[in-house]
């Protein structure tokens, strides 16, 4: 029961911080904004790595916790790649 408490609360927790990310890229912080990146990123492997030790400790598939963890990190990774597009386009951009 532990384990999904904590794979829900770093998910969450990194969603809130690529929304964060999003939200900063037009108000030039660019070290809040890297910061809320890089600990999205770090939030998103240690929920991903979560999900695989879930899945190999299990002596049966637990189809409905996998089930409901594919729309999340789906949804995870999608936002992660539209901050992290936003980080660069905004570095990139002369000021």
């Amino acid at each position: 029961m532990g384990v999904y408490i904590m794979w829900f609360l770093l998910c969450i927790s990194g969603i809130g911080l690529c929304i964060l990310t999003l939200i900063t890229g037009n108000q030039r912080m660019p070290k809040v904004q890297g910061f809320c990146a890089f600990a999205g990123l770090v939030f998103f492997g240690a929920t991903v790595s979560l999900s695989i030790y879930d899945i190999q400790t299990k002596p049966e598939f637990d189809t409905y916790f996998m089930g409901m963890q594919v729309f999340p990190l789906a949804m995870y990774a999608w936002m992660m790649y539209f901050a992290i597009k936003q980080l660069r386009t905004h570095q990139n951009k002369p000021d």
